[in-house]
């Protein structure tokens, strides 16, 4: 169908608290991308304070929910699928696009809507569960991601892996899907001055927890196995489980590692400027093995080498890159050695870094990844 506007209108419906997400560049970004295609409207929840944020000339709408606390979160969640079914027949979208597989009956009422109203419906899948996996919250993802692969139109996935891992691992059944990853906006981050190759060698990690079970504990270990070289490590994030950074003082080493709170989005190539690489210490484990590390396109962007783990996430799409340092496992002694052979050859980081940068702009832009979801979703829209 054609709209006013000439193009086929998407309603993503993201149920998260957007205000309290630290990934709003995924939904945002790739919005504004789409938007040069189809007439997009956005609808999510929020926790604290909504965000008075418009995407491609609308503002977001937000689902309601009243009083405070528990109130608030219990008349959110009891408020949520109404007024989904309502914003579907209001905004009388060709397609919806739905992030959540946290709540099946919120699946059930998307689809039946966009059934009543001749729409197109597409799940995506960015994560899988963070808690252990006895957790009911794994039973729930199980069987959202089999009604939508029986019910749903399509469903896309954030890496080849996740959707090899969910198929395999849920036995779900065919159903068209494709594949988008997380990007950069390379005119944000750009390349800047370099860092001296003389003298002090800075390392950067930023953004979500700063917890052990991101690997940031044994990165702040293998920093005391590399006492002999001058190397300093910037944590940028302001959620720091203690497990985790209590290794700074046990080891003595409050000199040689940098707690920074997290800043505004938008100033963060700064500090990625003020390093010589960027690292990633994750552990492999299916929630890391399966996602797109944004932070490493945000490095590479900056024209930044990196120091990563060798776990499907990094190696599927960094492959043999020059620009990358692989850590055989997340092991104190394997990120050591990977700082060590990174620091060998920090003379050669301008070249690397260049290299970096052309990788992310042949393929890990955010209009990139528009471009991967928005011909899916046509392809859905034309079946």
């Amino acid at each position: 169908m054609r709209h006013a506007s000439g193009m086929p209108r998407l309603l993503w419906i993201a149920v998260k608290l957007f205000d309290k997400s630290v990934d709003k560049a995924t939904w945002l970004e790739t919005m504004e991308n789409l938007g040069k295609e189809f007439e997009v409207h956005f609808l999510t929840s929020w926790r604290d304070r909504p965000p008075a944020i418009s995407v491609c000339g609308r503002p977001i709408r937000y689902f309601p929910q009243y009083g405070i606390g528990p109130v608030r979160k219990a008349t959110r969640r009891l408020l949520m699928r109404r007024e989904a079914r309502r914003q579907i027949a209001k905004v009388s979208p060709d397609i919806v696009l739905l992030n959540c597989t946290s709540n099946r009956r919120m699946l059930h009422t998307v689809v039946n809507a966009c059934r009543h109203e001749g729409a197109k419906v597409v799940l995506d899948v960015r994560t899988l569960p963070t808690t252990d996996q006895k957790d009911h919250a794994w039973t729930v993802f199980g069987k959202s991601l089999v009604f939508a692969s029986r019910h749903f139109d399509g469903v896309t996935y954030i890496t080849g892996e996740m959707r090899r891992y969910c198929i395999e691992r849920h036995h779900l059944p065919g159903h068209p899907s494709a594949v988008w990853t997380s990007g950069v906006n390379p005119d944000l981050f750009q390349s800047g001055n370099g860092c001296p190759n003389g003298g002090v060698f800075r390392l950067l990690y930023h953004g979500g927890c700063i917890s052990a079970s991101r690997g940031l504990g044994c990165l702040i270990q293998a920093l005391d196995r590399i006492r002999d070289l001058d190397v300093r490590l910037t944590l940028l994030s302001s959620l720091r489980e203690r497990a985790a950074v209590e290794w700074i003082d046990r080891l003595a080493i409050p000199d040689r590692v940098t707690l920074m709170d997290t800043i505004p989005y938008r100033q963060v190539p700064e500090e990625i400027h003020r390093c010589h690489a960027g690292i990633l210490p994750f552990p492999a484990c299916d929630v890391w093995n399966t996602s797109s590390p944004i932070k490493l396109f945000e490095y590479a962007a900056c024209g930044k080498p990196v120091i990563v783990t060798d776990i499907p996430a990094h190696r599927n799409i960094l492959k043999d890159q020059p620009f990358a340092f692989f850590a055989s496992d997340a092991s104190p002694e394997a990120l050591a050695v990977a700082i060590r052979k990174a620091h060998a050859v920090r003379d050669r980081f301008p070249i690397l870094g260049q290299a970096a940068r052309q990788w992310v702009l042949a393929e890990h832009t955010w209009a990139c990844q528009a471009r991967r979801l928005g011909a899916f979703l046509k392809q859905v829209l034309e079946s």
